[in-house]
């Protein structure tokens, strides 16, 4: 996990030439929105299931 090596190296994601660093991060941005919205699901299926 490159984000949590810590701040030098998580400065390192946004610098210009830091190219290769792309794509972990979104990899990681679009599997952390995918577990977010499998959790809204989860939770609006059972707040459905309370409602009825």
């Amino acid at each position: 996990m490159i984000v949590l090596d810590g701040e030098g190296r998580a400065s390192r994601l946004f610098a210009p030439n830091g190219k290769s660093h792309v794509a972990p991060v979104v990899l990681l941005t679009i599997f952390f929105f995918f577990v977010c919205v499998f959790l809204a699901q989860d939770f609006l299926f059972y707040a459905g299931d309370r409602r009825s």
